[in-house]
C-alpha cells in the first residue's frame, strides 16, 4: 500500500570509495521546496508552497568519491521457524542502561565501517579490522568493509507489506514458496507471520511508511517534525547532505526540500560510530499528508525479541548500487552478547539481525529508522559487509538520546521545535470511552438557557437560527459552521499537569481522528495545554482547525508568558502543527452551517460567569443525563480575567494557593474570541464541566474565567449540542483542584 511517486535519478556507490553528489542543474541557493507532478497531482495541497513557476529541475548527479565515514548496515539475517520464546531483557547482561558519562571506557583500536560508505584504509588497518571482527587476518580489502544499509535478500519469498487493523504493519506471502528452517539465536524474535521466512521486499505504498525519507548523501532518514528529520551523524559530509526528499517510494521522487541546518552530536565519533546521530533542520516545513507525516519517538530501549521494521534504498549486494524503489524487511533485536564482534557496544545503541543473514541492510540504507509498533526506536548504523550469518548490525537507540540532558541542553539553541523532545502518545496504548450523549432539541435547551440569563444578565436572548458564516468577522473561526457529526472530545486531565507535570503526554488531533474512524472532513474547536515542545515552555491553547482529507486550515493559537517583562505572547501554529499537550476539550464537527443556539447577554447583573450560568442551567435541569455543547463566543465589549499557565514548575503544586501563584492573571480586553465546551455533569468519566480559552486580533488571549466589567459586557455566542463523548487518556487519579 506504499504510495506511488516518480523518482528522477539512480545513485551508483563506488566499491571501497564514498559518494558525493554535484547538482549540475539545481542552484544550491534555491531554497524552495519542490514537489513532483505525480506527488502533486495526488496529494497536493498549498500549491503556492511548492509552486516555483518553473519546471522541475532534472536532477544530474555525478559519483565522486568522499572522505566522510559512512556505515554498512543490514536489515535482518532471515527468519527461522519452531523456536522458543525471546529472551528477556533480565538475560542480557550488557543491557542495563547507565549514566550519560559511559561512553567513556577504553576504546579498542579496530576500525569499523558504516552504512554508509567508508574511508580507504591502508592494507595493515584492514588487515587489523578483519582480525579483530573474524579472527582471521588474511581476507582482502572488500572483505573489511560494510557499507550504508539498504535491505539486502536472498529469499526466494515474496511479501507485500499491507497495514493491519493495528498500526503495526504484518505481511501477505504469495502463493507457496520455499520454506526454511535453522536453529534460533537464544532470544531472537523469529518476525515471522504465517510460520515463514521473512526477506525484504520492494515496498508497495509510501503511506505505510510516511515518515521515510531520502537524504541525499546516500542515506535514509525519518521526519519526526514538520521542520525536522532525524538520520545518523555519518551520513555527515563536508558537502552535504543538501536535500532530504520526502512522501515516494522512489530514489528522488515526492518532495525535495533543501536542508537550512545540520546538528551533529557533539560527541560523535567517527572511528567508533557512537553518539550516531544528527537532526536535520528544513528550510520550508513538510506539508503532511498520507504520504509525508512524523513518526512518534519511542520512550523505551527495545528489548531482545522486539521485531523492528527497517527500510531504505540501499544496495541488495554488497558493492552493489542503491535500488530505485524503496525496500522493507523485518528484523528482530538480539542481545549485545551477539554483538561481541565489534567493540564498545554499549549504551545508545542496540543489535538486531538474523542469525543466518537471509536478509540483510546494507550500503546506502544508514540512518534510516528502526519502527517498533509505530514508533522510531533505532537509527541504522553500522555493521560489518552485508548479509554476513551470525554478524547483527549495530543501531542507534533512539530511547537513550531522549533522555540524555546533555544532549537536549546543547541543541535547544538551535532545535527549537521539536527535535529529539516531541513525541505523541500512541494511541493504541491508551484507553478511549465512547458515550452516547442525551440529544434534547435545541429549542428545549433555548428555554433552558433564556431563564438563567435572564437571572443574571440584564440583557439576554436565545435563538433558534441558521449558523452565520463564522468564518467572518468577528468569530474568524476556520469553518463556516457548527454542524456535521457532532462530538465531544476530552482529553487528558488536570492530573497530568499537577502536582507534577507529565511531560511525555502529548497528542495529537490528526491520529486521534483516525483512531476515532471521524471521517475526511472535520472542524475541530476547544481550550487545552498547547504543544509545549514548539515552544520549548508550557503554552495555552485555543484550537481552531478545520482538516478536508489532506487539507488544512489552521488558525490555532497558543498563548505564552513573556518572560522579561510577564506580558501576553500570541501566536499562531504553523499550518500543520496540530499537536496539543496534557489536557484539552475539543468540540468536533464537520464545519458546516445548520440551526444552531444563538446567545446574546449585555451588563451582568449575577455573580455567575457567561458559560457558567448556561452549564449549571444544563446541570440543574438535566440531572440524570449527560448533556454538552461546543462552540463560540465573542466578549464584544469590555475586558475579562484571563490566566496564562507559566512555564512547568520545578517543585510540585500541591494546593489551590500554590497553583494561584503560579499562573498569570490578566485582566484582557475586548474583542475577545472564545472557543471551548461544557457539560452537564462530571459523571464518573472525571469530566471538566466547562473549559473556554479565547484569543483576539490584539495580542491577547488565554483561558477566560468571567467579565470584569460587568456593566459594559456583551456577549454574543454560537453553540450546538454533541451527540457523542469521546473520553481520551482519562488520568487514573481525580485531581481535587484545578479545573477552573
Amino acid at each position: 500500500m506504499l504510495t506511488k511517486a516518480v523518482g528522477v535519478s539512480i545513485w551508483i556507490l563506488l566499491s571501497f570509495s564514498y559518494f558525493r553528489v554535484s547538482r549540475a542543474t539545481e542552484p544550491e541557493e534555491d531554497s524552495n521546496a519542490y514537489c513532483d507532478d505525480e506527488y502533486r497531482a495526488k496529494y497536493i495541497v498549498t500549491k503556492s508552497l511548492f509552486s516555483s513557476g518553473q519546471k522541475a529541475p532534472e536532477a544530474n548527479y555525478g559519483i565522486s568519491s568522499r572522505s566522510h565515514g559512512t556505515a554498512a548496515h543490514h536489515d535482518g539475517y532471515g527468519a527461522l521457524t519452531g523456536i522458543k520464546n525471546a529472551s528477556s531483557r533480565d538475560n542480557d547482561s550488557d543491557y542495563d542502561e547507565t549514566g550519560d558519562n559511559d561512553h567513556r571506557q577504553d576504546r579498542p583500536t579496530n576500525n569499523r565501517r558504516s552504512l554508509a560508505a567508508g574511508h580507504q584504509r591502508s592494507s595493515s588497518d584492514e588487515s587489523s579490522t578483519l582480525k579483530s571482527i573474524t579472527g582471521n587476518s588474511s581476507s582482502s580489502d572488500d572483505q573489511t568493509k560494510r557499507r550504508p544499509i539498504s535491505i539486502l535478500i536472498k529469499a526466494v519469498i515474496g511479501i507485500e507489506l499491507k497495514r493491519s487493523g493495528s498500526n503495526e504493519l504484518t505481511m501477505d506471502f504469495e502463493k507457496s514458496r520455499r520454506k526454511r528452517a535453522v536453529e534460533v539465536w537464544e532470544g531472537e524474535n523469529t518476525c515471522r507471520p504465517g510460520r515463514r521466512v521473512i526477506g525484504g521486499s520492494a515496498a508497495k505504498d509510501i503511506e505505510d511508511l510516511p515518515y521515510m525519507v531520502f537524504v541525499d548523501s546516500g542515506c535514509g532518514g525519518s521526519v519526526i517534525g514538520d521542520s525536522w528529520v532525524i538520520t545518523a551523524s555519518h551520513c555527515i559530509n563536508p558537502d552535504g547532505p543538501v536535500y532530504v526528499y520526502a512522501g515516494s517510494l522512489k530514489l528522488h521522487g515526492g518532495c525535495r526540500h533543501k536542508i537550512e541546518r545540520i546538528v551533529k552530536h557533539p560527541n560523535y565519533d567517527e572511528k567508533l560510530f557512537i553518539f550516531d546521530i544528527a537532526l536535520l533542520k528544513l528550510f520550508q516545513p513538510l506539508i503532511f499528508s498520507p504520504a509525508i507525516k512524523a513518526i512518534p519517538m519511542s520512550l523505551d530501549t527495545p528489548r531482545p525479541g522486539d521485531c523492528g521494521m527497517v527500510s531504505g534504498w540501499g544496495a541488495t549486494m554488497l558493492n552493489g548500487t542503491m535500488v530505485y524503489d524503496m525496500r522493507a524487511a523485518l528484523i528482530p533485536v538480539v542481545a549485545k552478547r551477539r554483538c561481541s564482534m565489534f567493540k564498545n557496544i554499549g549504551v545508545g545503541q542496540f543489535c538486531a539481525g538474523f542469525r543466518d543473514a537471509q536478509s540483510d541492510t546494507c550500503q546506502g540504507d544508514s540512518g534510516g529508522p528502526f519502527v517498533v509498533k509505530g514508533s522510531i526506536v533505532g537509527i541504522v548504523s553500522y555493521g560489518y559487509k552485508c548479509a554476513i550469518p551470525e554478524t547483527p548490525g549495530v543501531y542507534v537507540d533512539v530511547a537513550y538520546f531522549r533522555r540524555v540532558r546533555d544532549f537536549i541542553r546543547k541543541l535547544r539553541a538551535v532545535v527549537s521545535l521539536t527535535a529529539l523532545i516531541m513525541a505523541t502518545v500512541d494511541l493504541s496504548t491508551i484507553k478511549i470511552e465512547k458515550r452516547e450523549l442525551h440529544v434534547p432539541t435545541l429549542e428545549e435547551v433555548k428555554n433552558v438557557f433564556l431563564k438563567a440569563l435572564k437571572e443574571n444578565f440584564e440583557e439576554a436572548e436565545v435563538e433558534v437560527v441558521d449558523c452565520p458564516d463564522l468564518t467572518e468577522e468577528p468569530f474568524t473561526l476556520a469553518a463556516p459552521g457548527l454542524g456535521g457529526r457532532l462530538n465531544i472530545i476530552e482529553v487528558g486531565g488536570p492530573s497530568f499537569l499537577l502536582p507534577s507535570v507529565q511531560k511525555d503526554k502529548v497528542y495529537d488531533v490528526q491520529p486521534l481522528l483516525e483512531e476515532i474512524k471521524y471521517g475526511d472532513r472535520a472542524f475541530v474547536a476547544g481550550a487545552g495545554a498547547g504543544p509545549w515542545p514548539y515552544k520549548n515552555s508550557n503554552c495555552e491553547m485555543m484550537m481552531n482547525v478545520m482538516i478536508n482529507s489532506s487539507k488544512l486550515k489552521n488558525q490555532t493559537r497558543i498563548a505564552t508568558v513573556n518572560t522579561e517583562d510577564e506580558t501576553c505572547v500570541l501566536e499562531t501554529l504553523k499550518g500543520n502543527e496540530t499537536r496539543f499537550a496534557l489536557l484539552a476539550n475539543l468540540f468536533l464537527c464537520e464545519g458546516i452551517t445548520g440551526k444552531v443556539l444563538k446567545v446574546h447577554a449585555k451588563k451582568r447583573i449575577g455573580k455567575k460567569d457567561f458559560i457558567a450560568t448556561m452549564q449549571q442551567a444544563l446541570a440543574q435541569h438535566y440531572t440524570d443525563k449527560l448533556v454538552g455543547l461546543g462552540g463560540s463566543f465573542v466578549m464584544k465589549e469590555g475586558k475579562a480575567k484571563q490566566h496564562i499557565m507559566s512555564d512547568f514548575s520545578e517543585k510540585p503544586l500541591n494546593s489551590v494557593k500554590e497553583l494561584d501563584d503560579w499562573l498569570h492573571y490578566y485582566d484582557m480586553s475586548a474583542p475577545l474570541i472564545a472557543v471551548g465546551t461544557f457539560v452537564s455533569a462530571e459523571t464518573d468519566l472525571d469530566l471538566r464541566v466547562q473549559h473556554f480559552h479565547s484569543f483576539s486580533h490584539h495580542g491577547e488571549g488565554g483561558h477566560y474565567h468571567i467579565d470584569t466589567t460587568p456593566d459594559t459586557v456583551e456577549y454574543l455566542g454560537y453553540f450546538n449540542l454533541g451527540e457523542v463523548l469521546y473520553r481520551v487518556d482519562k488520568p487514573p487519579m481525580a485531581l481535587q483542584f484545578g479545573k477552573d
